[in-house]
């Protein structure tokens, strides 16, 4: 009943209660977690009557924190409200629980009524649980019925005949249920609960629920129905099974879903063993034949795995007539993954087929696999030998097996090579002492030094196991003197290998052995310069001393050579070695003459220090205002703090007089201050109090400690800069080196003290006062003359002046003002995006620039692939335009105040010869798409939706795509209407009523969108912007960065994020003042909605709830209905918690990123200058975000590289 806390420790009541009811997600998090102690602190009694009413009415909460109330509840919760007798009283909040949305809430909240209902009797079951199972079965929503299915089994056999007979009547409409979901629950179901039918049910009602959902027309149900025919023919007798089942077994096994056929698949053998011998001979073989002949290799790998399990059902004639034709096609399989799984099960044959027909038939089929260019097969080939070699003996498979093991051997991948090694042992079992020396010998030894540490760390343990296989002897004369060779070795990584491996195979040799062959090497390495290789010693001597101390000469050789040793390695300049020094000190100590431990002194790891076992005989008193505890600790000096008279192990834990607190970072006690009287709780749970109101600071006074305003951004920064090292500037910024440094938050250059120097920015830098950072300096272009049409602006001269920003290896590109690197991105560039193609020759795509960039400061003229056209204003190839008339010389009449639509083209275009195979050409969108559909298409965005059947989101496009030339109609889903100007679903607009309109009707005297102003027509391509601009793609339009200094408000009925955009009067929508990838995702004010079509905020449509059900007596609504009338309104925040929002960039999205783990926006969103990316460090293999120990860290570094001393980089050995 204790849930690990202690009444003393317990948290006042009310301040539980207030956090189960905070705003803060986390809070209400941690409170669940805590609310046994809750329970506890309140009583049975009021545990019942106050806290589990409480948990009834607030299941209106985040999904997280009411998966862990499920769990919660389900943790033996009966005990804290009073026992067995109150469990049913859990079952209200439960029952709540199991009709949310979520589905991992509602799988956890059925999974705790079941182990509650382990717990109550017979009349709990009849007058409590199963009325719940009634109501959720009725439920009028899809997720209370789900649950039901689950909750049948459990108590079916403990209730009376009559109330089984309303559970199958129940258990039945469930089945036969109108929403997909719900047959899916019940078929998942089934066969536990006709598990608990007698014989009698199983034929009356059992088999009726089965057809049904077996003949369902949604294959993710049909699919698990195989389980519930094996659980219904385990209760039939074979002749029943082919009477009752046999039309079923061959629906199944022939279903026109590959999903349906890969579950019978894996369950095969299952099955064949339930339906019996006569209908496996009849029936079950040529389907299981059909099965390794599918179509399909997701089926055919799992038909496979059960090759010896079917196999053992038939006669061996059978196996030869009919299985092992098709063992051989699968050999020659096209899919490596469905001959890695026949590698694993095909020696299972051996046995069944005897030696003559093993060698006939299946000899020549492992030495082909054998040589299988899949790694992965030869693995499992050589995995498997055992069971052949026992049938046919091992000389006929050696001349092909030792040249495949010296190939996997010797594989570039270390993962292989470590595969090989643990079947290296089982092969020195069957290959006998003579050739594995002649044959393999050599190659262990050479593991020793493979440059990954994971393969010298499998050799050693190979060369511990070789040892027990061969002998002691056999090592002897092959191993020993091999590792106390590479003991001498000039490279310290053979060094530190010999002392491994002396510390894993020491334990199987003799003592012999090791005081004449090996105790020198380790004493002398006890002396190398590398502190690794010393605590490494230190630590292969404790093993030593320990394996060899109950033996008089062993505890001899660890008086006499060890001991000594180790006692100067105590003295260590390096902390670790000195650890593990006193640590096998320690044991070395613990062994008398008798071989009983005694503990002269004992390492007291939290104080770095080795103490008297037993106490000092006269430990002096602590200083003034300190205390030791009273059970077992003294005061040392050395340390100034108290030290234990015994191992921890065997230490009770710290006990101060009363008065006084342990306090565990300082290793003593001090006076504990009065404690602070627990408030009084009340019968009802406190409201929480509103929260403080945050603000920016607006004063230099409002800053905390070591901290000064910067009133340029109306901000606290720390004096001095920030602790940690800052992050470094996003590319095309710079900060001044002295008393500056980049601010991911602001996003600019910051300060280090009220009164900065004047900022000094590097060569070929340019302090930005507005941005507040240094930007590169601009080629010097000659300035366009005026015109009623901006025209391109003049190249620069063909050799401009390098900046001073390009490193070595890199030059200057004037038409994008950056650098690129000589000669092409070292990594292979990424694929151009769908409708752009690049130059194949001196031309590659670049998804930071959005083009194609050059590989050399003068790049070849770009010539485009067949069909494609070199566009230079947008720097890639685009595909020729199909039908096109000829372009007028004449130019093009002005936009009219109220643009038109574009003509659309003919139905049926002639298709353009730049879509690749399995593309076809739409024509509305001019855009090549794939046929079927994409494999993986992305969500829609909030506010829109795809039809489900034959369409799906573009990103690229920014709309629906359809899967085929010809789609059909788009349907939308219930609740949304199709848009065909924008291709997508909207939601439909409830009808409101008459006398308050949606959305204020605008005058007939105004157009419907505002008349531009007469100015320059506005640039149409992204090159077009002058310095201080940026493109925005959605509008077409070059836009300030930063935004326009005094914008106007935006018209009635309409409003802008209040952060990141404003209102442009040009285009009469919203604009950012960032490009898309660098600015925040639109969030709108309270009572707003964004709409991506027209790129403003409309005021959010209040939508009708839906009146609740009635409920019964003492239990609440449904949560669904809950969550849609609004009970509690807070604010849904961009992503799950414990995410953040991260802008994708140059795509105006976001996806959300933990950046507490996340390896490419480790600590924060590195798309907005946050955290770091631990991919990108230099040398490094393996990497791993751990934030609270400082961010990226360093595991393991690629070969020439060590990891440095901090963890955080790799350096060059």
């Amino acid at each position: 009943m204790d849930p690990g806390f202690s009444v003393d420790e317990i948290a006042p009541i009310a301040i539980l209660m207030d956090e189960l009811r905070s705003e803060d997600v986390q809070l209400r998090l941690n409170a669940i977690h805590r609310i046994s102690t809750i329970a506890l602190a309140l009583g049975p009694d009021r545990a019942r009557d106050e806290l589990i009413p409480f948990l009834q009415d607030s299941v209106d909460d985040e999904d997280e924190v009411l998966l862990a109330l499920a769990e919660e509840l389900g943790r033996n919760f009966e005990e804290y409200i009073g026992g067995r007798d109150f469990a049913h009283i859990l079952l209200g909040p439960l029952e709540n629980l199991s009709a949310v949305e979520e589905t991992l809430v509602r799988d956890k909240a059925a999974e705790s009524i079941t182990k509650v209902a382990a717990v109550l009797s017979q009349t709990q079951i009849e007058q409590f649980y199963i009325p719940l199972v009634q109501r959720l079965s009725k439920g009028e929503w899809f997720t209370s019925r789900t649950s039901a299915c689950a909750l049948y089994a459990p108590v079916y056999d403990r209730v009376a005949p009559p109330v089984q007979d309303e559970l199958r009547k129940g258990y039945g409409s469930l089945g036969s249920d109108d929403t997909p979901m719900v047959r899916r629950a019940a078929a998942k179901w089934l066969g536990s609960l006709i598990k608990k039918y007698s014989k009698a049910h199983v034929l009356a009602d059992g088999l009726a629920v089965y057809r049904r959902l077996q003949s369902d027309d949604q294959d993710s149900v049909r699919l698990l129905t195989v389980e519930d025919l094996i659980a219904i023919a385990q209760q039939l007798t074979p002749p029943e099974v082919k009477e009752q089942l046999l039309k079923q077994v061959r629906q199944t096994m022939s279903d026109k879903s590959w999903r349906v056929r890969y579950m019978v698949a894996t369950h095969f053998n299952e099955l064949s063993e339930a339906v019996g011998q006569e209908l496996v001979r009849e029936e079950l073989t040529s389907h299981y034949v059909q099965l390794l002949k599918d179509n399909e290799a997701e089926v055919r790998t799992a038909a496979s795995g059960q090759i010896p399990g079917f196999s053992k059902l038939l006669e061996k004639e059978v196996i030869l007539a009919r299985i092992v034709p098709c063992v051989r096609d699968l050999c020659q399989d096209t899919s490596q993954h469905v001959r890695a799984a026949l590698a694993t099960q095909i020696s299972g044959l051996a046995p069944l087929l005897g030696k003559d027909a093993t060698i006939e038939h299946l000899l020549p089929l492992f030495l082909h696999l054998l040589k299988d260019e899949f790694p992965e097969v030869r693995l499992n080939i050589i995995s498997k030998l055992e069971q052949v070699n026992s049938v046919i003996g091992i000389e006929l498979l050696s001349e092909s097996l030792l040249p495949a093991i010296m190939e996997l051997a010797e594989d570039k991948s270390w993962r292989v090579r470590q595969a090989i090694i643990e079947y290296i042992p089982l092969l020195a079992t069957q290959l006998g002492k003579a050739i594995f020396d002649e044959q393999l010998g050599n190659l262990c030894m050479a593991w020793l030094g493979d440059n990954v540490y994971s393969i010298r760390e499998a050799a050693t343990v190979n060369l511990k196991k070789l040892t027990e296989v061969f002998g002691v002897e056999w090592a002897k004369v092959q191993i020993v003197p091999k590792v106390v060779g590479m003991g001498q070795h000039p490279t310290y990584l053979y060094r530190m290998t010999t002392v491994q491996a002396i510390t894993t195979i020491a334990p199987s040799l003799t003592l012999d052995i090791i005081q004449g062959e090996i105790l020198d090497t380790l004493l002398q390495l006890a002396q190398d310069p590398i502190p690794n290789i010393r605590f490494n010693v230190a630590k292969s001597l404790e093993v030593l001393a320990t394996t060899f101390g109950e033996q008089p000469d062993g505890r001899q050789l660890v008086q006499s050579k060890i001991a000594p040793v180790l006692d100067a390695q105590k003295n260590d300049q390096d902390a670790d070695v000195r650890y593990f020094a006193s640590k096998a000190l320690q044991k070395a100590h613990a062994i008398d003459v008798g071989g009983a431990p005694q503990f002269l002194s004992l390492f007291f790891e939290q104080a770095d220090c080795c103490v008297p076992h037993g106490g000092q005989p006269n430990p002096p008193a602590p200083p003034s205002g300190t205390q030791c505890p009273t059970n077992g600790w003294d005061w040392n000096n050395d340390k100034s703090c108290c030290v234990p008279h015994s191992p921890p192990a065997q230490q009770p834990p710290p006990t101060c007089n009363q008065g006084w607190g342990w306090q565990s970072d300082k290793l003593h006690c001090q006076p504990s201050s009065p404690p602070t009287p627990p408030p009084k709780p009340t019968s009802q749970p406190p409201k929480p109090s509103p929260p403080a109101p945050t603000s920016t600071p607006s004063q230099p006074g409002d800053c905390g400690d070591n901290h000064f305003f910067w009133s340029k951004k109306s901000c606290c920064l720390p004096n001095g800069g920030p602790p940690t090292p800052p992050p470094p500037p996003p590319s095309g910024s710079q900060c001044p080196p002295s008393g500056w440094s980049w601010s991911g938050d602001k996003g600019c250059c910051t300060p280090h003290s009220p009164n900065p120097p004047t900022p000094s920015c590097p060569s070929g830098w340019n302090w930005d006062d507005n941005n507040d950072k240094c930007s590169p300096t601009k080629p010097s272009a000659p300035a366009p003359p005026p015109s009623s049409t901006p025209s391109k602006p003049t190249p620069p001269p063909s050799q401009p002046t390098q900046p001073g920003n390009c490193d070595n290896g890199q030059f200057w590109w004037s038409k994008k003002s950056c650098c690129l690197p000589n000669g092409g991105p070292p990594s292979p560039p990424p694929p151009p995006p769908s409708g752009s193609q690049c130059p194949p020759s001196g031309w590659s795509w670049s998804g930071d620039k959005g083009c194609c960039t050059p590989h050399s400061p003068t790049p070849p003229t770009p010539q485009c692939p067949g069909g494609w056209t070199w566009n230079d204003d947008v720097d890639k190839c685009q595909p020729n335009k199909p039908s096109q008339p000829p372009p007028s010389s004449h130019p093009a009449p002005p936009p009219t105040s109220t643009p038109s639509k574009p003509t659309p083209p003919p139905s049926q275009p002639t298709q353009p010869g730049n879509c690749d195979n399995g593309h076809f050409w739409w024509s509305k969108k001019d855009c090549c798409l794939p046929n079927g559909g994409p494999p993986s298409p992305p969500s829609p965005p909030s506010g829109s939706q795809c039809p489900p059947s034959g369409w799906s989101w573009n990103g690229d496009k920014g709309c629906c795509t359809p899967h085929q030339p010809s789609p059909p109609t788009p349907q939308c889903p219930n609740g949304w209407t199709w848009d065909d100007d924008a291709d997508r679903c909207k939601p439909s607009q409830p009808s409101p009523p008459s006398s308050t309109p949606s959305k204020p009707t605008p005058p007939t005297s105004t157009p419907t969108k505002p008349t531009p102003p007469s100015q320059p027509t506005p640039p149409s391509q992204p090159g077009n912007c002058t310095n201080g601009f940026f493109w925005w793609g959605p509008k077409q339009i070059c836009l300030p960065q930063g935004g326009q200094p005094n914008p106007p408000s935006p018209p009635g009925g309409s409003q802008c994020p209040p952060s990141g955009w404003s209102w442009n009067g040009n285009k009469g929508c919203c604009a950012p003042h960032s490009p898309p990838g660098n600015s925040p995702p639109p969030q709108c004010p309270s009572g707003w909605e964004w709409s991506g079509d027209d790129y403003k905020c409309h005021p959010s449509t209040p939508s009708q709830p839906t009146p609740p059900p009635p409920k019964p007596s003492g239990h609440s609504g449904s949560h669904d209905h809950r969550r849609r009338s609004g009970l509690k309104a807070r604010a849904a925040p961009l992503c799950p918690n414990g995410h953040e929002a991260c802008p994708i960039k140059d795509s105006g999205d976001f996806e959300c990123l933990d950046t507490t783990q996340e390896l490419t926006s480790c600590g924060g969103c590195a798309s907005l200058g946050k955290g770091q990316d631990c991919t990108a460090i230099i040398g490094a293999w393996n990497v791993k975000c751990d934030v609270p120990q400082g961010g990226c860290k360093v595991l393991t570094c690629t070969a020439g590289y060590k990891v440095s001393g901090d963890g955080k980089s790799c350096v060059q050995n």
